[in-house]
């Protein structure tokens, strides 16, 4: 058995969260965002696939590097 472990989507129930809760949540995430609900699908879609045949008890992480970031950490440069 193989799962998916998504972080945060975009969706019409995350669709307002409290700004503190949206900062924070930037600073712990290396993507800055949260994810799409397509791209969590395309994690599904790969463990359903044949290319997935030997995959057994896996865990796809799909949260955009959330945890890789601390919360003093000051936000990566823009470049421009």
């Amino acid at each position: 058995m193989n799962c998916v472990a998504p972080g945060w989507v975009a969706s019409e129930l995350t669709s307002e969260p409290p700004r503190w809760y949206v900062e924070r949540s930037e600073q712990h995430a290396a993507m800055r965002r949260f994810a799409q609900p397509e791209e969590v699908a395309g994690a599904v879609v790969s463990l359903l696939s044949d290319a997935a045949g030997y995959a057994t008890g896996s865990v796809i992480d799909v949260r955009g590097g959330y945890g890789m970031w601390s919360l003093n950490a000051s936000p990566p440069e823009q470049g421009g």
